[in-house]
C-alpha cells in the first residue's frame, strides 16, 4: 500500500463500513468504522474539533517505517503468550509479509487480520469474548510502543470540503451506533467550520492553517459541508444544522449555479474572473461536487417539500446525460442520487425528541440500511418551532391521542398517521 493517510479516504471508508454494518449486521464492519473514526479523533483532530488533512507516508526517510513491524519487535513489545496470539492474529512472519517496491523484502510486516475471530479463539482454546478482550489489550500495548517511534509529518490544514465529508461520516456512524459522543464530535467540527471559516457574508472559506483563513470556498466545500450538515440533522434532530445546510445552499445556488445549462461551476465569479470556469462532473476517488449536490438537493426537497430543489437536482443530471451514456462507470454517485429520487421515503415524526418511544424508533431506523429514507422530527404542542419554518408542509401534522405519531410519505404524499413504530419500520421495508 501507499502509507499516506488522507482525511477524505478515512471519511469515505468509514461511511462504507457503517452502511455495510447496517446492511449485514456484522460486528467487524461496525468495529472497523469505529476504529477509523477513533484514529481521526485521536490523531487528526485540532483542539477546536476540526479535522486535519493528512499524515505523510514517510518517517526517517522511509515510507511506512512508522507502521511496519519486524517479527522480533512483536516479541519485544508483548509477553510471550500475547506475542504468539499477535503473530497469528495479525499475520506476522519472521521473513516479513510485505515487499517494499523499492527496497524489496526487508522482513517487515503490515499487521492485518484475515481470520475470523471465532476461528482464532478456537486455535487458542478460548471463548470469542476472551479472544476479543486479549486482542484489544494487545492492540493497545502495540499502539503504545508504536507511539514512541518518530511519527510521519502531519498536514494540519483544515479544509472545508474534507471536513464536510468527515462530519458526514461521523454523524452517520453516530446515528448507526447511537453514540452521543460521536454526534458531539461531528457537531463540534461543524460548529468550527460554520463559525470560523465563513466570511461576513456567510460564504465559506476553503482552508485554515494555524488560524489563518484563505481561499474562497469552491463547489466541493459547499456541497460536502451541506452533506455533513444534513447527516448531522438526521443523526440528532438539531434544527440548526438543517437550517445551516439551507443557508449554504442559497449561497451555492446564487454564486455557482449554471442557470443556462444546469449543474454547478467549480468556482464563483464573485471575486475572480477566470478565462474559463471549470465544471467537474466525474465521480472518481471522491464523488464530484455536482453529484454530491444532486443528492443534497433531493434530500432538501424531501425535508422541505419544496419541488424547486428537486428540479435543480434533475437539471444537474440532464447536464451530464451525454457523458453518462459514454462513461457510465464514472457517474456512480449520480446513480445513487437517481435511485434515491425513485425510491425516496420521508418519515415525519411528531413528538418530543426525548420521548422514549421516539428515541427507540429513531435508533432502530438509523441502525438499519434504509438509504432512501429521510427523517424529520416535528416537536409536538407548538406551531412556532424552527423546523416548521423549514418544513412548512408538515404544519398540520399532529400527535394522535397525545402519543408519538408517525407519517410515512412518498413523493411528498403522506399516509394516515400511525402510532406503532414497528409498523412504520415494516412499511418502510
Amino acid at each position: 500500500p501507499h502509507f499516506e493517510k488522507m482525511l477524505y479516504d478515512q471519511a469515505m471508508l468509514a461511511m462504507a463500513y457503517a452502511e455495510a454494518y447496517q446492511a449485514c449486521d456484522r460486528e467487524e464492519f461496525a468495529n472497523t468504522a469505529k476504529d477509523i473514526v477513533g484514529y481521526v479523533l485521536r490523531d487528526m483532530t485540532s483542539p477546536d474539533g476540526a479535522f486535519y488533512s493528512a499524515e505523510d507516508a514517510d518517517s526517517e526517510g522511509e515510507e511506512g517505517k512508522f507502521y511496519v513491524w519486524k517479527y522480533k519487535e512483536i516479541f519485544s513489545a508483548l509477553s510471550p503468550e500475547d506475542a504468539l496470539v499477535a503473530v497469528r492474529c495479525f499475520n506476522v512472519d519472521d521473513e516479513g509479509n510485505f515487499t517494499d517496491p523499492i527496497h524489496g523484502n526487508t522482513a517487515n510486516n503490515i499487521l492485518h487480520v484475515t481470520k475470523p475471530l471465532d476461528k482464532l479463539a478456537a486455535e487458542f482454546d478460548r471463548t470469542v469474548p476472551e479472544m476479543e478482550s486479549t486482542i484489544s489489550r494487545i492492540r493497545l500495548e502495540l499502539l503504545e510502543v508504536r507511539n514512541a517511534r518518530i511519527r510521519p509529518f502531519k498536514d494540519t490544514k483544515i479544509l472545508a470540503d474534507w471536513n464536510g465529508l468527515m462530519i458526514a461520516a461521523i454523524a452517520k456512524i453516530a446515528g448507526v451506533l447511537n453514540s452521543e459522543v460521536l454526534l458531539g464530535a461531528a457537531g463540534k467540527a461543524a460548529d468550527f467550520i460554520l463559525g470560523k471559516m465563513r466570511n461576513g457574508k456567510g460564504r465559506l472559506l476553503h482552508r485554515c492553517i494555524d488560524g489563518e483563513l484563505a481561499v474562497d470556498g469552491q463547489l466541493d466545500d459547499y456541497a460536502c459541508m451541506i452533506w455533513g450538515l444534513i447527516e448531522l440533522y438526521e443523526a440528532g434532530f438539531d434544527d440548526k444544522y438543517l437550517k445551516a445546510a439551507i443557508e449554504l445552499d442559497k449561497v451555492l445556488s446564487g454564486d455557482f449555479l449554471d442557470t443556462a445549462n444546469g449543474g454547478y461551476f467549480m468556482t464563483t465569479e464573485k471575486y475572480e474572473k477566470l478565462i474559463f470556469r471549470p465544471k467537474v462532473n466525474f465521480d472518481g476517488a471522491l464523488p464530484s461536487g455536482n453529484s454530491v449536490q444532486m443528492m443534497n438537493l433531493l434530500r432538501l426537497s424531501a425535508f422541505t417539500g419544496n419541488p424547486e430543489y428537486e428540479e435543480t437536482a434533475f437539471n444537474i443530471l440532464k447536464s451530464v446525460a451525454e457523458l453518462v451514456n459514454r462513461y457510465p462507470g464514472s457517474f456512480t454517485n449520480y446513480l445513487s442520487a437517481l435511485l434515491y429520487s425513485e425510491n425516496s421515503c420521508e418519515v415525519v415524526i411528531v413528538g418530543g425528541k426525548a420521548d422514549t418511544e421516539i428515541a427507540k424508533f429513531a435508533e432502530k431506523i438509523r441502525g438499519t440500511y434504509q438509504p432512501f429514507k429521510t427523517l424529520l422530527l416535528i416537536p409536538s404542542g407548538t406551531g412556532k418551532s424552527e423546523i416548521l419554518k423549514i418544513a412548512d408542509f408538515a404544519k398540520d401534522y399532529k400527535q394522535v391521542d397525545g402519543k408519538p405519531t408517525f407519517y410515512v410519505c412518498r413523493k411528498h404524499v403522506c399516509g394516515q398517521p400511525l402510532s406503532d413504530g414497528e409498523k412504520v419500520l415494516d412499511l418502510i421495508k
